[in-house]
């Protein structure tokens, strides 16, 4: 079905009086930044760049000027720099006007990303950005610590099954929870260096300047928002989790309890992927 074009008596209802006034006259009106009113569209859309094997973002404006008494309708692509370039300038209501409006209509644009989100979800790769996918996540970690004499001292730790959060809002991400499935226990010389340094660990005590006991980390936590102290009660489901070597029944250990704590890793590059491929999926339904 063709495109509706306004009339011209609607688009001059909306320019300047000097435009109008130049239509009639014969005379040429163009603004390099137009006034309110004479743009008349301003959408996006991605563009295939075969050559380079990928795409890009592109902004369609569309201005109205007024060029020898003729009313024109100038589209520009407008690059992720704010460069411009000409694309098609024809009369307003001619049949060039009309295909190229077609070109850039609702319909066409919708098929361009149609397309777009199937390579997407062919190749994983999003590159106008469409899929917003951090590099890096909140995950949540468990610790297994026992209250001593010089401090807390961490046993071991597993990763959570929580469900990774952004660093900036805390806010669950989509798709990305499969990444922070839980683990078994790992020792504390296993813990990622991440945690580690979270943790400030020295001699496996956490905090040692600052922290002598558990109630001593958790006013920490409190006050500072980084984890919480746990349940002194050891669940049977996490001593199934601990090595098959560890050092006598920790449930018997006096003053064991959980720590729980999250901290921001790198979410694996094949992992991103996965997630953009997943959500272009959804795009297409």
């Amino acid at each position: 079905m063709p495109v509706d074009i306004e009339s011209r008596e609607t688009v001059l209802a909306r320019l300047p009086e000097e435009a109008v006034r130049a239509l009639e006259n014969g005379d040429t009106w163009e603004q390099e930044w137009p006034e309110a009113g004479s743009r008349i569209e301003d959408v996006t859309a991605p563009l295939r760049r075969e050559a380079a094997g990928t795409w890009e973002r592109r902004v369609i404006e569309s201005r109205v000027t007024v060029t020898e008494g003729a009313l024109v309708e100038r589209f520009y692509s407008v690059d992720e720099h704010g460069s411009q370039a000409l694309r098609r300038a024809p009369k307003w209501g001619s049949d060039r006007h009309r295909s190229v409006r077609e070109k850039f209509s609702p319909k066409k644009r919708q098929e361009r990303w149609t397309r777009y989100w199937e390579w997407v979800a062919e190749t994983g790769r999003d590159p106008v950005g469409e899929f917003s996918v951090p590099e890096t996540a909140r995950y949540g970690w468990r610790l297994l610590c026992q209250e001593k004499k010089e401090g807390v001292l961490v046993h071991y730790a597993r990763r959570r099954p929580d469900r990774a959060r952004s660093p900036e809002g805390g806010h669950p991400l989509e798709g990305v929870n499969s990444v922070g499935r839980g683990t078994d226990y790992v020792p504390r010389d296993k813990m990622p260096r991440g945690l580690r340094d979270h943790c400030r660990l020295k001699e496996g005590l956490i905090h040692p300047e600052a922290v002598s006991s558990r109630s001593d980390l958790a006013s920490r936590f409190r006050k500072h928002g980084t984890g919480r102290t746990a349940d002194r009660q050891i669940l049977d489901s996490e001593l199934r989790r601990t090595p098959d070597d560890a050092p006598g029944l920790l449930h018997a250990l006096p003053k064991v309890f959980f720590v729980d704590v999250a901290i921001e890793e790198q979410i694996p590059r094949k992992r991103r992927r996965d997630i953009r491929r997943a959500r272009a999926e959804g795009k297409l339904g």
